[in-house]
């Protein structure tokens, strides 16, 4: 199989393998669902411009991947049904592991990308919590109604914007996360 190597990752794999083996007991029934892909030869796996030595598989591939998977249930098993010619089973796998390549890339930046956004939630929430306590103490000295209001609201704005990426744009980024690993486990089957 393939190595893993930021711990993050291979920990949210864990959890989906955990839970695809909860799902399967519940169920005690497997649900598969497919996606059809269609390669005419070798040289559709391939980006033109990549060298011989260092292969990228084509964006369009992970893509139309992502796109697809998209309209499939989290709980269910995915297969990949690759039509192709020639029916090599050496670029099938060659296929996969270009596949998962780019999968794990993409994963390791939605990672990093839901760290940044947790990181920029603590701060607008920390901002938010100063900004009541310097409003609390303004209050004490300050009777000016128009400027309260002002610092009351830009307090609320700190915490709403705070609850937006938490809540919004986190769910977000995790559920695509959880998608693509989905993809990655995902079975090849030749058409």
């Amino acid at each position: 199989m393939f190595k893993i190597k930021d711990n993050y990752t291979s920990n949210i794999i864990n959890q989906y393998r955990q839970f695809e083996k909860e799902i399967s007991t519940l169920k005690k029934i497997e649900i598969n669902d497919s996606i059809q892909l269609s390669i005419a030869d070798e040289n559709d796996i391939y980006n033109k411009y990549s060298l011989n030595g260092n292969t990228k598989i084509k964006d369009e591939i992970i893509d139309y991947l992502e796109e697809q998977i998209k309209y499939i249930s989290i709980s269910h098993q995915v297969n990949i049904q690759v039509e192709y010619l020639s029916k090599n089973p050496s670029t099938i796998s060659i296929l996969q592991m270009l596949i998962n390549d780019k999968l794990k890339d993409r994963i390791s930046v939605l990672n990093n990308e839901i760290n940044r956004k947790r990181k920029e939630a603590i701060s607008f929430i920390l901002f938010g919590i100063i900004s009541f306590v310097l409003l609390a103490i303004i209050r004490k000295y300050l009777s000016n109604r128009t400027i309260i209001e002002i610092l009351l609201i830009i307090c609320w704005v700190f915490i709403w914007k705070a609850v937006e990426i938490i809540f919004i744009d986190m769910k977000e980024l995790k559920n695509e996360r959880l998608k693509l690993v989905q993809l990655f486990f995902a079975k090849y089957i030749i058409k």
